[in-house]
C-alpha cells in the first residue's frame, strides 16, 4: 500500500473525486482487510460530492472492513439502506479511519469481496452501486 493510500485511509470521509492518482482504493481496502495487525473494525464514508447539494444532503457509500472475509455496506441517503443479505442481526462496531467509534446498524455486514465490488462501482460512477441488493432501513 503506497503511504498516499495509507494516508487516505486513516481519515474519516473520502470524496473519491479527488483520490490522487497513485491510490487505488480497492486495494488498500483490501489489502487492509488481509493486515493481521489490524485491531478493529475499520470504516469510511465515500462521497462523490455534487456542487448542486449542500454537505448534509450528500448520499454517500459508508464502507467497513472487520477482516478478511467480511465487511460492511449502507447508503446514507433518503432513505437509508443496508444490503438485503446482511447477516448481522444487531448492531455492531466499528471506527473511523481506525479511530472514531461509529456502530454500523443490523444488516450492514457481508461478504468483503461484495463490499469491494461495491466500492468499485462507487468510484467509478459515484452513484449507488448496483451490485448490491439494497434495502430501506424501517
Amino acid at each position: 500500500m503506497t503511504a498516499s493510500a495509507s494516508d487516505l485511509l486513516r481519515g474519516n470521509d473520502i470524496d473519491v473525486r479527488q483520490l490522487p492518482p497513485d491510490v487505488d482504493l480497492v486495494d488498500a481496502i483490501r489489502q487492509l482487510s488481509q493486515d493481521p495487525e489490524l485491531g478493529c473494525p475499520w470504516s469510511w464514508t465515500l462521497s462523490s460530492l455534487r456542487d448542486d447539494l449542500p454537505w448534509y444532503e450528500q448520499p454517500a457509500l459508508s464502507v467497513g472492513v472487520r477482516d478478511a472475509e467480511t465487511g460492511a455496506l449502507v447508503w446514507q441517503d433518503q432513505p437509508l439502506m443496508v444490503p438485503a443479505n446482511g447477516t448481522n442481526a444487531g448492531p455492531v462496531d466499528y471506527w473511523l479511519g481506525g479511530l472514531h467509534h461509529t456502530p454500523m446498524d443490523a444488516h450492514t455486514e457481508v461478504p468483503i469481496e461484495l463490499v469491494l465490488r461495491a466500492v468499485a462501482e462507487y468510484v467509478r460512477t459515484g452513484q449507488r452501486p448496483t451490485c448490491v441488493e439494497w434495502i430501506a432501513v424501517c
